[in-house]
Order: structure tokens, then C-alpha cells, then sequence
């Protein structure tokens, strides 16, 4: 594994009941040389100590992060797992349905669809929607959580940095995230279903 190299990061999330897994995944480029951990230990141990703790404010206290993975996009051959994670979500009440989704949306300064990425987050509570759209209190946790994974990319004695980017199948190539986009407005996901990843 080599500076420049790309990977996914997927973050598995399980409910209480034991009946839904959500998934998240991103693109993170490796900045800079790995002087103590393998590409995977560093990237997973990057997520939890510095967006972990953001993360977690956005999903219902029935959801618990409970698997990262990273598998390489340079090199297919790689994967990393890191189980047993338990983070729980923080936010308290009635969950809303499994298909609605707050979305973020990356953007790279580039225009078109092959420049921009977006994340469907995990459950919510509905405590955390006002009038049909998302409370002022969650649209901050959201931000907070852009902000986190941009900051992945500052140098770091204990990792090293990693970069998010926005992936193309159609272009088969990464572009570097400047920015991010909260929609307030709740999105669905229609594969988002009980019992199935999404």
C-alpha cells in the first residue's frame, strides 16, 4: 500500500431488534506515508477517533455501529475488518421509518454528476424533525459531521492523513472533496428495507 492509494470505508450499522443493517461507505485516499499501522488499522482508527463522535449524533439509540470495513480500490485484493464496535447512536424516541433518510450531499467544485457524492445517513428519531424537514439542532449535528470527515485530511501524529473523495464508476476515478451540502428536506432510499443493507 503506497501514498495516493484509494479505499472504501464501510460503516455497518444493526438495530436492536436485530432485523435491519444500514451501511454507509466512502471513499478516503491515503495522503501520506503509514509509519505505524497497516492502511486499514489507520483509516478505521482515523474514523473513530475523529468523526465516530459525530457520527453517532445522527442516528436513533436503536442503531449501534457495530463493523468498519475497508477494502482496497487500488489494490482489490486488500480488506481490513474491524468488528465489535458498539458505538451507539445518541439520539432518543421513536425512530422514523427505515426508508427516510437525511442526506448529505459532497461536492468537489466540479460540475456534473460524476463530481458529486452523497450519503444517505443512518435512522433518525423523529424528535428530530420539525414541520415535515430536519430540526436546526440535527441540520448542526450534520454539519459537524461534514466537518469531521474533512478533517480526517490534517496532519496528525497518531494517523496519517486521509482524503475524502467523491468516486465514478463512470469515469472509473476519485475527485477530491472541497465541500458538502445538509439537506434539510428527508430523502428516501427505496432498497432501505427490514432485514436488507442499503
Amino acid at each position: 500500500m503506497a501514498v495516493n492509494d484509494y479505499y472504501w470505508l464501510i460503516a455497518e450499522l444493526n438495530n436492536s431488534a436485530g432485523d435491519a443493517v444500514q451501511v454507509n461507505r466512502w471513499v478516503f485516499q491515503q495522503r501520506d506515508l503509514l509509519i505505524f499501522d497497516e492502511p486499514g488499522e489507520d483509516l478505521v482508527e482515523a474514523f473513530i477517533d475523529i468523526v465516530a463522535p459525530a457520527y453517532d449524533n445522527l442516528y436513533s439509540s436503536q442503531y449501534t455501529l457495530q463493523t468498519l470495513r475497508v477494502r482496497g480500490i487500488t489494490d482489490p485484493t486488500y480488506g481490513y475488518d474491524r468488528g465489535g464496535l458498539s458505538i451507539a447512536g445518541v439520539l432518543t424516541g421513536e425512530r422514523v421509518a427505515n426508508q427516510v433518510s437525511a442526506i448529505i450531499t459532497w461536492t468537489t467544485g466540479l460540475v456534473g454528476r460524476s463530481y458529486r457524492g452523497r450519503t444517505f445517513l443512518p435512522v433518525a428519531s423523529e424528535a428530530q424533525m420539525t414541520n415535515g424537514s430536519w430540526s436546526n439542532t440535527y441540520l448542526g449535528y450534520m454539519t459537524a459531521f461534514g466537518n469531521a470527515m474533512l478533517a480526517m485530511n490534517a496532519v496528525s501524529i497518531d494517523f496519517a492523513p486521509w482524503k475524502l473523495h467523491v468516486w465514478s464508476d463512470t469515469l472509473a476515478a476519485a475527485t477530491p472533496v472541497t465541500g458538502f451540502i445538509t439537506r434539510s428536506v428527508p430523502g428516501t432510499q427505496r432498497r432501505r428495507r427490514l432485514g436488507r443493507g442499503s
